[in-house]
């Protein structure tokens, strides 16, 4: 019981520390993989990302995706309508 009281008492007392924690990320994939100047860069990029378009990097990505699917559609749809009326055209003017 003891053991529970305090570790709910340090949740409570360490909970803000949890936002110091965001270069806790960077910092282990540089120890891990010793590459300091692509963590730096990694998280430099992350960090205008987010800054320049509000979004963190994988959401940036799955809006972007998402955004060249409709044009890649509507693209499509556009060239169907022009062929259908230049069968119409050519059609009218055959007759």
């Amino acid at each position: 019981m003891k053991k529970i009281i305090f570790l709910i008492c340090n949740l409570i007392i360490l909970n803000g520390c949890v936002q110091s924690t965001a270069m806790l990320g960077p910092a282990l994939t540089a120890a891990s993989t010793g590459n300091f100047l692509q963590t730096g860069f990694s998280y430099g990029a992350n960090l205008t990302i987010r800054e320049t378009t509000g979004k963190n990097l994988t959401e940036h990505i799955v809006d972007y995706k998402a955004k060249k699917r409709i044009e890649k559609d509507l693209k499509n749809l556009l060239k169907e309508h022009i062929k259908l009326t230049r069968k119409k055209i050519l059609l009218r003017t055959k007759n």
